[in-house]
C-alpha cells in the first residue's frame, strides 16, 4: 500500500510503520502533527491495551481541526474486539460519524470518521 501511494500520490506523505508508536515514526519524519490519520487496521481482534495505545497516539498527534477515519468490516461487528473498539472511540473524540455500509466492498464494511480528541479518552476500560 505503501509504495502505491507513494507512485499514484508522489504529493502525499505517507509514513510506514508502527501504529503504537506513531508519535516518534511522525517525529522522525519532522512532523509532529497530522491533519489526518487513516487506518486500515483490524481492531476487532487487538486486545484493549493496544486499542487504548494506538488510538492515543493518534489523539495526540491530530491538529484541531484534523481527523482520524478508520475502516471496520461488517462480519466482525459483533465482536467483542469491535464493541470495546466502538466504545473507546466514543470516549477518544467528541466527535464519531460512523458511514453507511459500502456493500461493494468484500467484505462490506463502514467507516468511522473521528474528531476533537479527548485528553485522557482512549484508556477507557474494555
Amino acid at each position: 500500500m505503501v509504495a502505491h501511494l507513494r507512485r499514484a500520490k508522489p504529493w502525499l506523505e505517507v509514513v510506514r510503520g508502527d501504529a503504537a508508536e506513531l508519535c516518534g515514526l511522525l517525529e522522525r519524519a519532522g512532523v509532529t502533527r497530522a491533519d489526518a490519520v487513516v487506518s486500515t487496521l483490524p481492531w476487532s481482534l487487538f486486545p484493549g491495551a493496544l486499542q487504548a495505545r494506538v488510538l492515543g497516539q493518534v489523539g495526540r498527534v491530530l491538529t484541531p481541526a484534523g481527523a482520524f477515519t478508520t475502516v471496520a468490516y461488517l462480519t466482525g461487528l459483533p465482536l467483542p474486539g469491535a464493541r470495546a473498539f466502538r466504545r473507546r472511540l466514543r470516549a477518544a473524540f467528541e466527535e464519531v460519524l460512523v458511514t453507511g455500509p459500502v456493500w461493494r466492498n468484500i467484505p462490506p464494511g463502514l467507516a468511522y470518521v473521528c474528531r476533537r480528541p479527548v485528553a485522557g479518552g482512549p484508556l477507557v476500560s474494555a
